[in-house]
C-alpha cells in the first residue's frame, strides 16, 4: 500500500500526460478505427478537443468502395497499413476486444506505426482531473486506503491516471469480468437471498442475478423509473416466469416524491432538473420494509448518494453486500465510500472496473 505521499507523487508524473495533446503534436492526418458507434464517439471526443479526423478505417471484409461516414471517406485498413507511418491511428478503448482488426496486433508490432487508445469519458465525470484530485487529495487517499485488496487499489490509481490523461492503456490493465455477480459478492446468494436491483432496465441484470444463483432466491426488488424500458422489463419476467419478483415503476431516492426525468436514452435516462418528463420516486426502505436484504446492486445515473440516504434502515438492519456504481459524478468515489464506510465498520471494500469500453463504469463493493 502506498503512503499518501507516494500516492499524490504517482499521480503527479501523469498530471501532464494528455492523449489528445500528442495527436495533435503529430501533425498527420488523423484516422480512427472503425465506422459505427464507438468511431462516432471517439471522433466526438476528438472534436470537442479541436481534433481533426480525416478519415475511418474499416477491415477488409467491411469494406466497400466510395462509401463515408460521417461525411468523410471510409478506408481499407489493410491499404492504409502499408504506410503506418503517414497517419496517427486512433481507436476508443476496448475495441480490440470487440471486433479485431485482421493482422492488427501484428502491424501494431511495427514501430512506425503511431496509435492511441482514447480512454472516452463521460459527461459528469469529465473534470475528474488532476486538479480536482489535487482539491480533495485526503478525501481520495482516504478511499484509497479504505480498500481491502492491491487489485482493488490499482484499479483506483489506474481509473485516475486514465481520466487525468485519457490514456486507455490504464484501464486495459485492471480490467475485470463478471460485473455484479462474482467471487465477490457470491456470500450474498448462498441458500437463497434477497436482491434489489435499483436501475433494473430491462431485466438483464435479474437474469444474470438468477443464473447467478442457480435460480435459489427468496425475493426480487426491482426499480425502473424509465417507461420505455420498465415495459421491457414487465415483458421480460413474464415471459421468463419467475416468480417473487416485486417490480417498481420508479426511481430510487431518499424519500417519496416525485422528480422530473430525462427518457428515451435507454440505459442512460436519469433524473434531471431540466428533464421532459415527471416520474415517481421512492426509497429502498419504503419499498422493501423489514425484509432482510441480502444484495443491493445500483447504477442509477448519479443519484447513489441519494438513493443510500434512503436506504439506511435496510443497511443498518440487514447489512447486505453492496455494488454501487461510483462513476457518474466526479466526487462519488470519495463521498459514497466515505458514507457508507460510517455503516459498514470492520467490512471489506472493494473496487472494480468491468467495462472495458470507456473510461467509467467502476463498482465499489462492500461486503460485511
Amino acid at each position: 500500500m502506498l503512503t499518501e505521499k507516494e500516492f499524490l507523487k504517482e499521480l503527479e508524473t501523469v498530471k501532464n500526460e494528455n492523449v489528445i495533446a500528442k495527436i495533435k503534436q503529430h501533425n498527420l492526418p488523423v484516422i480512427i478505427f472503425g465506422a459505427g458507434h464507438m468511431a462516432a464517439r471517439v471522433s466526438n471526443a476528438l472534436k470537442s478537443d479541436n481534433v481533426v479526423v480525416s478519415a475511418y478505417a474499416v477491415d477488409e471484409e467491411y469494406y466497400k468502395a466510395n462509401q463515408t461516414f460521417r461525411e468523410l471517406p471510409i478506408y481499407n485498413f489493410a491499404e492504409l497499413a502499408k504506410k503506418p507511418e503517414e497517419y496517427v491511428f486512433v481507436f476508443g478503448m476496448g475495441m480490440q476486444s470487440i471486433r479485431p482488426f485482421k493482422n492488427r496486433s501484428q502491424f501494431f508490432k511495427n514501430n512506425a506505426v503511431i496509435k492511441y487508445e482514447l480512454a472516452l469519458r463521460s459527461r459528469r465525470s469529465q473534470t475528474l482531473n488532476y486538479d480536482f484530485i489535487l482539491q480533495n487529495k485526503d478525501k481520495f487517499f482516504e478511499t484509497y486506503t479504505l480498500l481491502s485488496d492491491d487489485f482493488s487499489r490499482k484499479t483506483f490509481m489506474h481509473y485516475l491516471k486514465a481520466n487525468i490523461t485519457c490514456n486507455g492503456e490504464y484501464i486495459n490493465e485492471v480490467f475485470a469480468e463478471d460485473q455484479y455477480f462474482n467471487e465477490i459478492t457470491r456470500s450474498a446468494v448462498w441458500g437463497g437471498g434477497i436482491y434489489v436491483d435499483c436501475g433494473a432496465y430491462d431485466g438483464d441484470t435479474i437474469e444474470n442475478f438468477i443464473n447467478f444463483a442457480n435460480g435459489k432466491y427468496k425475493k426480487i426488488f426491482a426499480f425502473e423509473p424509465d417507461k420505455e424500458n420498465f415495459q421491457k422489463l414487465q415483458s421480460f419476467v413474464e415471459s421468463s416466469h419467475y416468480e417473487n419478483i416485486t417490480l417498481c415503476n420508479c426511481g430510487v431516492w431518499d424519500k417519496k416524491e416525485t422528480l422530473r426525468f430525462n427518457s428515451g436514452k435507454a440505459v442512460s435516462s436519469a433524473l434531471s432538473e431540466d428533464g421532459g418528463e415527471i416520474v415517481n420516486v421512492d426509497s429502498i426502505d419504503n419499498i422493501v420494509g423489514n425484509e432482510q436484504v441480502t444484495l443491493i446492486k445500483m447504477d442509477v445515473e448519479g443519484v447513489e448518494r441519494k438513493a443510500l440516504e434512503g436506504a439506511l434502515q435496510t443497511l443498518e438492519n440487514s447489512h447486505p453486500v453492496l455494488a454501487i456504481s461510483v462513476y457518474h459524478r466526479k466526487e462519488d468515489l470519495i463521498t459514497i465510500p466515505q458514507f457508507l464506510k460510517e455503516i459498514y465498520k470492520n467490512s471489506k471494500f472493494y473496487l472494480r472496473k468491468h467495462y472495458d469500453l470507456t473510461c467509467y463504469e467502476l463498482v465499489l463493493y462492500v461486503v460485511p
